[in-house]
């Protein structure tokens, strides 16, 4: 017999058994962590979150360490950004275990840092307390946001990079420390 096409050998067999085989196998995929302390609304398997109005700013992390040495990238999906309402705010990032989740938000000091979206013009970066500064551009609904960290260079040559519809903002942070574990993070505010 002559193969026709792409076609392959395989090993799937109709009549196995195996759970494994017949539901597919999990992989460790990081979502959003339920058991933080905070009272954001996750749904969708973990995969979304919302903030409710007239609510302090809280966040949540992600349930996968981003580990020394490794390179990293994840991607963040707006569905109702309420981009450039002062109001609503949104950010994504990462921080350590140590930052302290609620009532706070992503950059207040030196446990995280992350692009947030507070600006008709811009987005904002802002890391280790040192306040808000002009970066990248501003998000709307429909966006597809993203971050690279690189921590694979040793020491403090770790490098955050966000990306706004697969393409770079540029490079936000440089000096990040290598040697620790980092947790993707979300936080948001709505007045």
């Amino acid at each position: 017999i002559t193969a026709n096409g792409d076609a392959a050998a395989t090993n799937f067999n109709p009549f196995n058994t195996d759970i494994n085989t017949v539901r597919g196998q999990e992989g460790n995929y990081c979502t959003i962590n339920q058991a933080s302390n905070s009272s954001l609304a996750v749904t969708n398997g973990n995969l979304t979150y919302d903030r409710e109005d007239n609510a302090d700013w809280e966040c949540r992390l992600g349930t996968l360490p981003m580990t020394a040495g490794g390179k990293w990238y994840y991607e963040v999906f707006l569905d109702n950004a309420e981009a450039g309402n002062n109001n609503a705010i949104i950010e994504y990032g990462f921080a350590t275990r140590n930052f302290t989740q609620y009532g706070n938000y992503l950059g207040t000091d030196a446990e995280s840092w992350c692009y947030q979206n507070n600006s008709s013009t811009y987005g904002q970066v802002t890391h280790n307390n040192s306040g808000l500064s002009n970066y990248g551009s501003n998000a709307v609904t429909g966006d597809t946001l993203a971050l690279s960290l690189d921590l694979s260079k040793g020491g403090s040559n770790g490098v955050l990079t966000f990306y706004k519809n697969g393409i770079s903002m540029g490079t936000a942070y440089t000096n990040i420390d290598c040697t620790k574990d980092y947790f993707p993070a979300f936080s948001a505010y709505k007045a």
